[in-house]
């Protein structure tokens, strides 16, 4: 992990880049880390491809199915913004997810 404590915007020129890389490839979205650093999503993916990685596929594979979700939303009443952070994707995601 960075030093980073998180306090204020970071400018982009001095973000930890090969953290964000090894979160990113770890399957955390680009809209958890830019709020982590005080940016955008889209500073997230700029500094990305400036390194030459990969964008993940327009459909995220998730550690549960839609109906395990959609179980945990309803029965166990949890919020969209919780299973949102708990599957590292964001709450569009997780909302889209629950209205297939």
């Amino acid at each position: 992990m960075s030093a980073w404590d998180g306090s204020s915007a970071t400018p982009a020129s001095e973000l930890p880049v090969q953290d964000i890389i090894e979160r990113y490839e770890n399957h955390e979205s680009a809209s958890v880390l830019g709020a982590e650093y005080g940016v955008s999503k889209r500073t997230i993916l700029r500094v990305l491809r400036r390194h030459d990685v990969p964008r993940r596929g327009s459909r995220l594979a998730l550690a549960l199915s839609n109906d395990e979700i959609a179980r945990r939303y309803t029965e166990g009443r949890e919020q969209i913004q919780d299973l949102a952070e708990d599957l590292g994707v964001s709450r569009h995601t997780v909302a889209k997810r629950l209205n297939e």
